[in-house]
């Protein structure tokens, strides 16, 4: 699935759906929780950074690359700081799932 076919604007905020972890991450970068009858909890959301460990290794190898895709497509990011941490929860996610994927081109 690719990014555009995730990507959803409410209320004149982009967010892009998560299913394997039941969440949104929305353009300010919260993680909100999925309703069941559909759209956003945006009253429960935390910010990414505060998302848990388990959180991010429970994404889906299709979920992990649209999110990366969908932050580096909506926010303006300090380089930097943003490879060393975008490294570091790939690095955790790979380990925890047993899978390696390509960091620069994860679809090949």
């Amino acid at each position: 699935m690719s990014l555009r076919d995730k990507e959803v604007l409410m209320n004149g905020s982009d967010y892009i759906e998560l299913e394997s972890v039941g969440s949104a991450l929305t353009s300010e970068l919260n993680v909100c929780p999925l309703n069941v009858g559909g759209g956003i909890d945006i009253d429960s959301g935390v910010h990414l950074y505060d998302a848990s460990d388990e959180w991010y290794c429970d994404l889906s190898d299709d979920d992990l690359i649209s999110f990366f895709e969908f932050i580096e497509n909506t926010t303006h990011l300090i380089a930097d700081v943003y490879v060393e941490w975008k490294t570091k929860i790939w690095s955790m996610w790979e380990e925890h799932n047993n899978i390696l994927m390509n960091l620069d081109d994860p679809r090949y």
